[in-house]
């Protein structure tokens, strides 16, 4: 299969993949994939027909649509409370993990890229600020008219609600966020809705409908922006 491939700018692109997306960002001195997505193609053979340049990969968290090319890869790049979470789903074997942490800069030459932490989606989550480039990758955290898990082991809504506010304080950062599922991109000022409708899944007063999905009875709760699948 051919990724659908997207260009942000002369040096960013978006990998599509049905319902899932990645990103490609080049530096003067290397690349940075965000995402290997379900690996239905290949997607190292589709980023090196993109760029000539040494390729890092990094993940945003760990969900089976996410990771799915990892095992092309001698190393990915993950958050350190996420590899657990990576090998409960009987992934990375043969993979070499390297742990990021919060605040932690990658620079792919004049390409500054930092690592902020957002644990709620899963216990690693990640975003990715493009300093210079003003563009924030946010995973799952941020996804506008989509469906936001938060339902299974590993998930926290407290915690998930806690990073949505730490994106809000570091809004002024960054013009633009590319979410890998719904509407992109997205506005900085769109963050406060889903605050606000998080909220009120946790108050009780959005109780939504039930649902199964992958065999799991959860309750779909429409936020108007998005809807929060929940325990």
């Amino acid at each position: 299969m051919d990724y659908e491939i997207t260009k942000i700018d002369e040096s960013t692109w978006i990998l599509s993949e049905g319902f899932v997306r990645f990103f490609l960002l080049a530096g003067c001195d290397e690349a940075l994939l965000i995402d290997t997505g379900m690996n239905i193609g290949k997607v190292k053979e589709a980023a090196k027909k993109l760029t000539p340049l040494q390729l890092r990969v990094i993940n945003t968290h760990s969900d089976s649509d996410h990771v799915g090319g990892n095992k092309d890869f001698y190393e990915v790049y993950m958050h350190a409370a996420e590899e657990e979470n990576y090998r409960a789903h009987g992934l990375g074997d043969g993979t070499k993990i390297v742990p990021v942490s919060d605040g932690e800069i990658i620079d792919l030459g004049n390409r500054p890229v930092k690592i902020v932490w957002l644990p709620g989606h899963t216990p690693g989550s990640i975003g990715l600020l493009d300093i210079n480039r003003r563009y924030f990758f946010s995973g799952d955290t941020v996804q506008q008219n989509s469906e936001v898990y938060m339902f299974g082991s590993r998930r926290n809504i407290k915690d998930y609600i806690q990073s949505l506010e730490k994106i809000q304080k570091m809004s002024d950062q960054f013009d633009l966020i590319y979410a890998c599922h719904g509407t992109i991109p997205i506005k900085p000022d769109f963050i406060p809705q889903l605050i606000e409708g998080t909220k009120k899944v946790i108050a009780g007063e959005i109780t939504g409908t039930s649902r199964e999905v992958f065999g799991n009875s959860i309750r779909a709760c429409d936020i108007g922006c998005d809807v929060l699948l929940v325990d």
